[in-house]
């Protein structure tokens, strides 16, 4: 059986905790809605993040899209972009945000949904 839940994650805060993932669940963060934006971008985006801007090395997801959304287990970056499936061993609080270095100034939010199942 899956249960699932939705939570917003606001551009400006960094990386918060979302979710506990235990080992063996098959949790897929999925993207429902919003949008969010640096403050020097007037492009309002998605959770791909900028199509033509990749983050600097001191970005959390070095080389990936500026804004992309990003879901961080035990100090792994993973990009999530649109959807994303994470199951196995692995257990611990699954914290979220945007790939940027200054998430301060950034303005707007991105709704996911988690769906997650128990083996």
């Amino acid at each position: 059986m899956a249960d699932n839940y939705h939570r917003i994650i606001t551009a400006n805060n960094g990386f918060k905790p979302m979710f506990f993932k235990r080992p063996g669940q098959k949790l897929t963060i999925t993207f429902s809605s919003g949008e969010w934006r640096t403050n020097r971008d007037e492009n309002w985006l998605g959770p791909e993040g900028h199509p033509s801007t990749n983050g600097s090395n001191n970005f959390p997801a070095p080389g990936k899209p500026e804004m992309c959304l990003l879901a961080r287990l035990n100090e792994r970056i993973h990009v999530v972009g649109r959807e994303f499936e994470l199951y196995g061993p692995e257990e611990g609080v699954i914290e979220m945000g945007p790939n940027d270095d200054k998430t301060r100034d950034n303005l707007g939010s991105i709704t996911v949904k988690f769906e997650y199942t128990s083996s």
